[in-house]
């Protein structure tokens, strides 16, 4: 069976469903051949025609984005293909708190949660969602503005994961308030689950983050008592039984078999009035602190392996499976085959540079072998003062264009062939140019003068008895105006 290709994404199975889309195992095929297991949530398609919907979709990836907090499940992008609408999230290997707490409920016997271990769950919890609350926004709204950048107004124990790390981190922003996002709530609708709602939430009436901190605290008994706070899904049965449980939640919290501590901690935080509520939600984690003993997340992690191995090893087992469609994706759609290893290789590069290697180190040696010729003859050791006597050009009077060719009878000829003069200030760019280097000239058996005949009067004949001159040391050169 083929498997289902989104964008750069290949879909594994369902890791669940609610009311605005499903979450599936995703392998995302990456650059170089690189594959990551994550969790791709879907917008139902009959909700991808919504435009609100659609907003409330896409604000949820852009708010969860934006919080970049370990207790907060990060998202990683944004895709839409054939009119649906996804966003891949990291994939976190463990359990939803409600899956824990039905899990336990289930079986037969089992022990308690640690009150240690739930207060570490809790201040996770309630750190994730200081994050969220102060998150500066697109309107400017901050923590010095003393309002809440978002508000998640649907935490419940289904929106917060524990990963086998130790770790609770909140996800589901899908109907977060955001100040300045107007489509964030639909006209007349109360959107999320009534049992976790605030009693401000439930009366319709303006939030904050300390609706939040409700939720939050209601998340956390419900996690050491092992037992629902409130059953019904009808609001007005929701507000009637909060109303009469909570006027006292000190003692609510007692009965429900929770320690004095904890129950002391998480009371004023299930105040009906909120007013009487913490002010922000890591003030209410640290409240959680001081009163109780908290698990370090080791101790988390190693209770939740032990406590629930079969359902971790069928998370694992579902990102393998995925993984494995993800490296089997990317080596067939690959573009081709690697080349072969000498193709990586500076083998030709060796070939065809060692020719060049062999040309100039044969130019570099018979530059060298004519400048130690010079030095060897006689001509070097004259003084500086004959050298600059004999590089003095002659008159442009005199100057023809001739060629001399090297005579095999009389290689100090040839061994002594005259340096380059210096370009003087009234030379021109061309005859600057057509000076020979003074290297250069020991190979050069012919030499070409531009010729500058005078305008006035015919060139004087030149004087070729004898047709050369005899330097210093007694060497014969031959003028070119007489060959």
């Amino acid at each position: 069976m083929t498997a289902q290709r989104v964008g750069s994404y290949i879909l594994g199975e369902r890791l669940g469903s609610g009311g605005m889309g499903e979450v599936h195992v995703a392998a995302h095929l990456g650059p170089l051949g690189i594959v990551r297991v994550v969790a791709l949530k879907k917008l139902h398609p009959h909700l991808a025609r919504d435009a609100d919907f659609v907003a409330m979709f896409v604000d949820e990836a852009r708010i969860q984005s934006a919080i970049a907090h370990p207790n907060v499940v990060r998202v990683l992008d944004a895709h839409a293909a054939d009119g649906e609408l996804y966003v891949a999230m990291d994939l976190v290997t463990g359990l939803s708190i409600a899956e824990i707490g039905r899990e336990l409920r289930a079986a037969a016997t089992h022990d308690p949660i640690p009150e240690s271990i739930v207060v570490a769950l809790g201040c996770d919890i309630l750190e994730g969602l200081h994050a969220a609350h102060e998150l500066c926004t697109e309107s400017g709204a901050s923590r010095a503005s003393g309002r809440s950048g978002v508000i998640h107004r649907d935490l419940s124990p289904h929106n917060v994961l524990v990963s086998v790390d130790g770790t609770a981190r909140v996800l589901d922003f899908g109907i977060a308030k955001t100040l300045g996002r107007p489509h964030a709530t639909l006209s007349g609708q109360l959107r999320g689950k009534p049992a976790y709602m605030s009693p401000e939430q439930l009366d319709g009436e303006g939030l904050d983050r300390r609706t939040d901190i409700f939720s939050a605290a209601l998340v956390i008994a419900e996690l050491a008592s092992q037992s629902r706070a409130f059953t019904s899904a009808d609001v007005p049965d929701v507000r009637r039984e909060m109303r009469m449980a909570l006027g006292d939640p000190y003692g609510w919290l007692r009965a429900r078999g929770m320690s004095e501590a904890l129950s002391h901690a998480l009371a004023p935080c299930l105040a009906l009035d909120r007013d009487q509520r913490p002010d922000t939600a890591r003030s209410a984690g640290l409240a959680l602190t001081n009163a109780c003993a908290l698990a370090p997340r080791a101790r988390v992690a190693e209770w939740l392996e032990a406590t629930l191995p079969t359902s971790l090893a069928a998370q694992r087992a579902l990102a393998n499976r995925v993984l494995a469609k993800g490296l089997d994706g990317n080596a067939t759609t690959a573009t081709g085959p690697r080349p072969p290893r000498e193709r990586l290789t500076t083998e030709p590069r060796r070939r065809t540079a060692a020719p060049v290697l062999a040309l100039g180190g044969a130019a570099l040696g018979a530059a060298l072998a004519s400048v130690a010729l010079q030095l060897a003859s006689p001509r070097g050791a004259r003084s500086t003062e004959a050298l600059a006597a004999e590089a003095r050009p002659a008159p442009s009077s005199q100057r023809v264009e001739a060629t001399t060719p090297a005579s095999a009878s009389s290689p100090a000829i040839a061994a002594t062939a005259q340096p380059a003069v210096a370009a003087q200030p009234n030379q021109s760019p061309t005859e600057r140019h057509t000076e020979p280097h003074p290297i250069a000239s020991t190979h050069i058996a012919a030499t070409k003068a531009s010729v500058s005949p005078s305008a006035s009067s015919p060139p004087a004949a030149p004087n070729c008895d004898p047709p050369y001159r005899v330097d210093a040391t007694g060497v014969r050169i031959f003028r070119p105006e007489c060959l």
